[in-house]
This record gives structure tokens, sequence and C-alpha cells, in this order.
């Protein structure tokens, strides 16, 4: 009797994951600032190993593959023309700095979101994005670039580029330090330009 409602248990489990699966409504679940804040340390160190962890991993695959893609794209051509060359060789370098976090231990990581969750204006930036703001940090960037990307993460997706493109074409700070520290940070997370609606 027992292996019987161990195996209904299983059953209505397994039921649950496969409903969810397939519904329209679920969504991959997101931690943003009131969520991280209200774990404790030792899970967030945790969690910064594990997202460490991931990027070294992806950043490794990712560049090798995009080098074996530059390989056959400059060798199956028979002429390429110098500058799609030089994008074609600097790309997975480039793709590499973007992900780096060398250097930065899952401690800076959590002291410096505990420290970006501190401002309430803060709260709805999800965890995958504020990293990002952290390496920033970390690595040196300027205080104003800083405080701008913070400020485009807390917009609404959609107002983000044209808030983006009157900083770029208004402020003349903002598009130096934009030059020098873009290549810090993912295109995919870096909302403005690129993020999902």
């Amino acid at each position: 009797m027992r292996r019987l409602y161990i195996l209904f248990f299983c059953l209505l489990l397994l039921g649950s994951i496969v409903k969810l699966s397939f519904s329209e409504e679920y969504r991959e679940p997101t931690i943003d600032g009131y969520k991280w804040m209200s774990f404790d340390r030792s899970w967030k160190l945790g969690f910064a190993a594990g997202f460490l962890w991931g990027v070294v991993t992806a950043t490794s695959e990712g560049v090798d593959c995009l080098q074996r893609f530059a390989s056959m794209a400059i060798f199956k051509t028979a002429k390429v023309d110098p500058k799609t060359k030089e994008y074609i060789d600097e790309t997975p370098g480039d793709f590499g700095k973007r992900l780096d976090l060398s250097e930065i231990t899952s401690g800076q990581i959590v002291d410096g979101l505990d420290n970006f969750y501190k401002d309430y204006r803060n709260m709805t930036v999800l965890v995958e994005e504020a990293i990002w703001i952290v390496k920033l940090e970390i690595r040196g960037a300027p205080q104003e670039f800083i405080d701008e990307e913070a400020r485009l993460l807390r917009m609404p997706k959609g107002e983000r580029f044209k808030e983006w493109s009157n900083l770029w074409s208004k402020n003349q700070a903002y598009r130096e330090a934009w030059d020098k520290w873009v290549y810090q940070i993912p295109l995919s997370v870096w909302s403005p330009l690129f993020g999902k609606e």
C-alpha cells in the first residue's frame, strides 16, 4: 500500500511539472531585488558561485564555437574583405570580454548586489542584469556611467532604447564612457538595445 501512495505522489508531481511545462502562463522564475534581499547570505553565495560557474562554462563554449565559425567562414570563402576578416577575428575575443567575470568572487557579487538593492529604486531590476552593474563597479567604470546604466535598467524595457538614444546624442561624457565600457556588458543582457519586450 505504501508503494501505491509513493507511486501516486510521483505521478501527481510529474503531472504538475508537465502541466507547468506546457502552460502558456508559465514563465521562468526571475529574481529581482525584493526576492534577492529575502535570501540569506549562504543562499546568495551559492547563487553567485553557480552564476560564475555557468558564465565561465558558457563563455568557454561560446568562444570555441565562434572561433570555429570564424575559421570556417574565412577558409570557405575565396575572398574576404579586410574589414570583414578583422570583425570575424575580433568577435570571439569581444564575446569573451563581455562575459569575463575573472578575478571577481562570489562574495564580491553578493556584496555588490546587496549594495545595489539598498537603493529602493533598483528593486525591480533583475539580478541577471544587476550583476553586470556590479562588474562595472568592480572593474572601475566611472560612477556617472554606472548610475546612468542603473537608471536605464530601472525603466520599462520598451522605453530604454529611446532614453539611451537621448543620452548618446546629448551627453558627450556618457558617449565616451559607453565606447570604453560597453564591452564589459553582454549584449543579450544589455536591455536598452537588445532586450525583449
